[in-house]
């Protein structure tokens, strides 16, 4: 009975001295925090247009994750030869996120002579001060067009 004793209070030791996330026999060390992760991204035209008539609104759409951490916000824009037509913030939570903004580009039909692909670009911080930036190829991205240059095309 005593050695059935001892056995119980050394194991009520074992179990008090481990945090309540510890496991006996697994390995408890903290895990790094991790950068986030931008999954996938796109910017196309609110129904999912390729290409769209410069004026018309446009939508953006991001899968994001982050290992060990928590994300904290976003920052996304949108260029023209270097001058931003279009931009959005953010804040985030969780580990996983999807981001959706729908966004009226400063571009005007009147001045646009030539077609063109944005600089789409998005930045992803995590808590931990980490951050992910991606920029969009032209597959993941709208072409932003004139009436005149879409009606040649018909």
């Amino acid at each position: 009975m005593r050695y059935l004793k001892s056995l119980l209070v050394g194991f009520a030791v074992l179990f008090a001295s481990c945090t309540p996330e510890e496991v006996p026999g697994e390995d408890n060390t903290p895990k790094e925090p991790a950068a986030p992760v931008i999954v996938s991204a796109q910017l196309k035209g609110v129904n999912g247009e390729a290409e769209i008539i410069a004026g018309n609104p446009v939508k953006f759409t991001a899968s994001v994750t982050v290992e060990n951490s928590e994300l904290l916000d976003y920052t996304l824009e949108i260029k023209k030869d270097g001058a931003v037509i279009g931009s959005a913030t953010g804040e985030l939570t969780g580990t996983s996120a999807t981001i959706e903004k729908e966004l009226t580009l400063d571009v005007s039909p009147a001045t646009l002579d030539t077609p063109f692909f944005p600089t789409v670009t998005l930045k992803v911080t995590n808590k931990d001060e980490m951050y992910a930036e991606k920029t969009l190829t032209e597959a993941e991205n709208v072409k932003i067009t004139t009436i005149e240059l879409l009606d040649a095309l018909w």
